[in-house]
């Protein structure tokens, strides 16, 4: 009897030496996937046949012309795999303190291999992926912080730490009545310097802890001053804030607003991703290496692997429908589909799972979204449906003599946006009508850290109504990003390990 097959099938991926397109570094960290869906993985094969005119009235034989190897995957949002492909449709590297692998922790401190990454004093740090419940979570460095040693407050169970595990700069406590919110409503300091903290202009942040003593005032008593807010211009003892979630009101950082006791107030940031210029310090194009396995695809029920090489991120839609949960479809075009094997490649065997794999539901989980005209006006608010596309409309270089796409060419980068609202506001239709310069942000948390995405500048298209009977009026549009003035880019993300929701 022969060996019965199945369709298990299972995929996962790690970045190649960027110098090298298809090749693997000496050590590459290879992450596995929870796709929903593989529309394409693989080769395409085109071929020339030959039609003579001939009295047989046959074809002949024909001739391989071309291969094509894509990769088309469909996954729930997850932040595991949308860290590392974000960075790639982005054609960026993640500004900020990377995360840090933890090799151990004793009662009140952690360990991790020298990396040159320090944890002041005062930092919020929050750590993942270790067994015992207690080590994960928001934690306060204190001590004598060194690159390979962060102590905490915390009380801490010792343990070796999973190779998942890791420990992330995730804000920081400000000293007792440092922090304060001017009359503009801007974030200012008397001794903390926020040019020393990992931030950037355009970077989302995240005001107010979870306890009062770490808020402001009026976030307990007047539900302002708080939440995320994106900072326009970043100076040492002020951040010029726009794009808030509250309204933010004069504040001393004490228990009362205006004198009393000092409150030490917590400030929640992460990293930060924004398309650059090819000349930029950050530009970097990140090939991908995936692996597909077919279990008992093979003689003798051995396991089949195939590895599709070079894939440059081409498209990125994010998907957001209405009373479901987000998802998210990624598609690369690469150089190759090498054949199947029974081997694996250096390091496949021990690919890492995904850790934070918690999903998005778009009924509990946006933490907000619009659309907004430069004076942030909102031009509506009640969003039925939303999709945001990134494109590198990326193009494989065919030459004479080579069968597939040795070169890879990434062109211009484009983010375009799809939605439908309630019609609520008449300014949307004068905005389209006149092609105003119109913003939109939208972020996304839950259990395992939050996501902000920012557009900063775009047109507006569409504007076509349905008038269904029993419902509200809705209008369709369309938007096209553009590089604004401000931050010269099309797309602004802040990703948070944590924020206090």
């Amino acid at each position: 009897m022969g060996q019965t097959k199945t369709n298990n099938f299972s995929l996962q991926y790690a970045f190649e030496d960027e110098s090298v397109p298809g090749t693997l570094p000496l050590t590459p960290i290879w992450k596995l996937l929870e796709p929903n869906g593989i529309p394409q993985y693989g080769v395409e094969i085109d071929t020339v046949e030959r039609t003579p005119i001939s009295k047989r009235r046959q074809r002949r034989k024909g001739k391989i012309s071309d291969l094509s190897s894509t990769v088309e995957i469909e996954h729930d949002v997850t932040l595991d795999p949308l860290e590392d492909f974000a960075s790639a449709f982005l054609v960026a590297d993640w500004q900020g303190t990377p995360p840090q692998p933890i090799l151990s922790c004793d009662a009140d401190s952690f360990t991790t291999a020298n990396n040159g990454v320090t944890m002041p004093v005062g930092s919020l740090v929050h750590v993942r992926g270790m067994v015992n419940p207690a080590n994960n979570g928001v934690h306060i460095v204190n001590g004598s912080p060194s690159a390979t040693d962060t102590p905490v407050s915390t009380s801490l169970v010792a343990e070796t730490a999973p190779a998942t595990a890791v420990i992330e700069r995730a804000g920081i406590r400000a000293a007792a009545g440092d922090l304060q919110i001017d009359s503009a409503g801007n974030l200012i300091s008397t001794t903390l310097n926020f040019t020393s903290l990992p931030l950037q202009p355009g970077q989302t942040i995240w005001i107010g802890g979870l306890a009062p003593a770490n808020q402001f005032f009026q976030q307990a008593n007047a539900g302002t001053n708080f939440g995320y807010a994106r900072i326009l211009i970043l100076t040492a003892n002020k951040l010029t804030l726009d794009h808030k979630t509250s309204v933010f009101v004069t504040d001393d950082g004490t228990s009362t607003g205006s004198g009393g006791t000092a409150r030490a107030i917590d400030l929640f940031f992460g990293r930060f991703l924004r398309n650059v210029d090819v000349d930029s310090p950050a530009y970097a194009e990140r090939p991908i290496h995936f692996e597909g396995a077919y279990d008992n695809l093979l003689a003798g029920g051995a396991t089949g692997y195939e590895y599709a090489i070079g894939n440059f991120a081409n498209e990125l839609t994010l998907t957001l429908p209405e009373t479901d949960k987000a998802t998210m479809t990624f598609g690369f075009i690469g150089i190759n589909t090498e054949e199947i094997t029974n081997s694996r490649k250096t390091g496949a065997a021990a690919a890492l799972n995904p850790i934070r794999t918690d999903s998005f539901s778009t009924s509990t989980d946006i933490a907000r979204i619009r659309v907004m005209e430069a004076d942030e006006n909102g031009l509506g608010t009640c969003f039925k449906n939303l999709s945001i596309t990134f494109q590198n409309n990326v193009e494989p270089e065919k030459c004479l003599g080579t069968l597939g796409s040795p070169f890879i060419n990434l062109g211009n980068f484009f983010v375009n946006m799809e939605a439908t609202l309630m019609f609520t506001e008449a300014e949307v239709i004068t905005a389209i009508k006149e092609n105003d310069t119109i913003s939109m942000d939208f972020a996304i948390d839950n259990d395992d850290g939050a996501v902000h995405f920012d557009i900063p500048a775009m047109t507006l298209g569409g504007g076509a109504r349905e008038f269904p009977v029993n419902r509200s009026i809705t209008v369709s549009l369309t938007g096209e990003a553009f590089g604004d003035t401000v931050f010269d880019a099309s797309m602004l993300v802040s990703l948070f390990p944590f924020v206090p929701v």
